[in-house]
């Protein structure tokens, strides 16, 4: 609730406070206690006006709570190797902490180069079109026998195998035109019939049911997991780039110290000249030149690492375009998928099963009626096809058949040529496609490797450590938290709340620091109320000064968040006001009585209230008044002589 308290210094409230109350109990014990004559006005009754500080606030207290704070764990489970930071130590964002056992990793990553370099090679293989000797080989037989076969139609040398299997059709051809003829169906071909009709009746009403719940269930799926994906995807991107970005950045600091070493030895052993200091003779001399040119190593090593730190940045910057592209592209095919699922069957599938139903029960009624005169006259034609088959073994092929056996001849000819020419977009696309999925791998295990280094994901201070080389890596390993923007939450209540701004001042204190005290400000009040306990709060938010070593996170903290200050205003208890209509009065010693005086009131801490009329400074009042002057009580609880 709203309180505050009269006080003539910052530090020294409390103990006017307390001073007051004994004050204000010595006042009331005549009345508590029974008066004998409650018109008679004692000096133990009355107080006198004075002048003093009015401070109206808002109390409350609360825990210290970090900037932010994390538990760390790594993306990948493994045995841990190093630990490189202690409890308490300050850390900067991107600083390795940790890392565990990667040689399995760096295994990976060589087996996913290895993928890399093979599906390479076949992309070059197929680029220079280098036709393997078994493939040619195969080629070339399909070649000697479609000239096989052409030879064998223009000649018409059957074998008796040939013309045992053309008789065989004949044969079956003359018993499905006796069949066309009787309709002789038997009872599976009636099974198989009517098994089609009802699954084309299903079908035709499951297209005009709409879309199922199920389809759309699982398009919507689809599509929430493509979703989904894209946002892995941007979120794995983002953090390779900036992975690489960090590793771009340290090889270039490593370049920068690198000639700063370079720099110092060159003119350690160098004169203004650009001349060596000591001469080939002078002790010294070779040790002199191996550390110049171990320092020009040195450079030149750093520039090549950067260099490839660049490329690799590069690299990810690509990657992630076609990455994105990807995923977009997958949302966008589901989000199609979806739609047609629910728009659901058109016109022209509903017309095509309404005509696959009437086919199936004509094919029914056929069978049950025997052939129609077509079906008669399509048998007859398939048996004269057959018979036309037989007499071409025998006779040779006509022109028609010798063209079709050229026609394969030359397909089978133009079949090797290809073998030899240049390869098509297709298969060039299928193997670029092979690396590009190559490469992908590569960067997975990558990415697994560098998982198992632990860094900082902000600057802050390692509160605890629970791991150790050799053990395992599960769960929270560490937790850091970060100190540079402290502060305490304040529940308060609507009344309280609605008095209340930001940036308004609050007097810090801590219990647990005796001679610590700062100031505050309010830094956030939620613009949505909470219910605790049955019970409409607020949280508010008081900034709390982080330079102090002292103050330590989970201190609890008494805040003040000051409303109003006056300074210099007439004060009258509070025990002194009586109400009368919509204001208030005092009463005021008059000979042997009392009499009323109307007062306009200011603001109050809940002890004290400012008079702005009625009273002046060094006016006595009683203390604590009856509540009404020509009252029969005595005593402030009443009874009577």
């Amino acid at each position: 609730m709203a309180e505050s308290s009269a006080q003539p210094k910052k530090r020294g409230y409390k103990w006017f406070v307390i001073g007051g109350a004994v004050l204000l109990a010595l006042v009331l014990m005549p009345f508590v206690f029974g008066g004998d004559d409650p018109s008679t006005v004692s000096a133990s009754t009355t107080t006198t006006i004075q002048r003093g500080r009015l401070v109206s606030s808002v109390l409350g207290s609360g825990t210290i709570n970090p900037k932010q704070s994390l538990d760390l764990t790594f993306q990948t489970t493994g045995i841990v190797s190093t630990v490189l930071v202690s409890e308490g130590q300050q850390v900067v964002a991107g600083q390795m902490l940790a890392e565990l056992d990667d040689r399995n990793l760096a295994l990976s990553v060589l087996s996913a180069e290895a993928n890399l370099q093979s599906a390479q090679a076949r992309l070059r293989q197929t680029q220079e079109g280098n036709a393997r000797p078994e493939d040619l080989a195969a080629s070339q037989a399909s070649v000697d026998n479609a000239k096989a076969n052409l030879q064998k139609t223009v000649t018409g040398n059957a074998t008796a195998a040939d013309i045992a299997s053309a008789q065989a059709s004949v044969a079956n051809a003359e018993a499905q035109l006796r069949k066309a003829k009787n309709g002789t169906a038997t009872p599976a071909d009636l099974a198989n019939a009517e098994a089609s009709v009802r699954s084309a009746q299903a079908k035709l009403d499951d297209l005009r049911a709409g879309p199922k719940p199920e389809k759309v269930s699982s398009a919507q799926a689809t599509l929430d997991q493509a979703k989904s994906s894209l946002e892995q995807v941007k979120s794995d991107a983002s953090k390779a780039k900036n992975q690489a970005s960090l590793d771009r950045d340290t090889a270039a600091n490593a370049v920068r110290n690198a000639q700063t070493s370079l720099s110092q030895v060159y003119w350690e052993t160098h004169d203004a000249d650009g001349n060596w200091k000591k001469k080939p003779d002078d002790f010294g001399y070779q040790t002199d030149v191996d550390r110049y040119n171990n320092a020009v190593r040195d450079e030149q090593d750093a520039q090549t690492k950067l260099d490839a730190a660049q490329l690799a940045y590069d690299n990810a910057v690509t990657q992630e375009g076609l990455d994105i592209a990807n995923a977009e592209a997958k949302v966008r095919d589901a989000e199609v998928q979806l739609q047609t699922v629910l728009k659901g069957a058109t016109a022209l599938e509903i017309t095509q099963a309404e005509a696959a139903l009437d086919q199936a029960k004509a094919n029914l009624d056929k069978l049950k009626q025997g052939g129609t005169a077509d079906d008669v006259a399509a048998a007859q034609a398939n048996l004269d096809q057959a018979k036309a088959n037989l007499r071409k073994l025998t006779q040779g092929g006509t022109a028609a058949d010798v063209a079709a056996a050229r026609a394969n001849v030359d397909q089978a000819e133009a079949n090797l040529d290809k073998l030899t020419a240049p390869p098509t977009d297709t298969d060039l696309a299928i193997q670029e496609a092979a690396v590009s999925q190559s490469e992908q791998s590569l960067k997975q295990a990558q990415l697994q490797r560098d998982n198992a280094t632990l860094r900082a994901p902000f600057a802050g201070v390692i509160t605890s450590v629970s791991i150790v080389p050799g053990g395992p890596s599960s769960g929270a390993v560490m937790h850091i938290l970060d100190r540079s923007g402290l502060y305490v939450e304040l529940n308060l209540s609507e009344t309280d709340v609605a008095l209340v701004t930001l940036n308004q001042k609050v007097e810090l204190t801590i219990d647990a620091l005796d001679a610590w005290s700062a100031e505050g400000t309010v830094s956030y009040i939620s613009p949505v109320a909470e219910v605790s306990n049955g019970v409409v709060i607020y949280r508010v938010k008081i900034s709390v000064p982080s330079n102090d070593p002292m103050v330590k996170v989970g201190m609890t903290v008494n805040t003040n968040i000051i409303l109003s200050e006056k300074s210099d205003v007439l004060l009258v208890p509070n025990s002194a006001l009586l109400p009368k209509g919509s204001g208030r009065v005092v009463q005021v010693p008059d000979g042997a009585g009392v009499r009323e005086v109307d007062v306009v009131t200011g603001i109050s801490d809940g002890s004290f209230t400012e008079v702005l009329s009625g009273l002046n400074e060094g006016d006595t009042i009683i203390a604590v008044p009856t509540a009404a002057s020509d009252s029969g009580n005595g005593g402030l609880f009443g009874g009577g002589r």
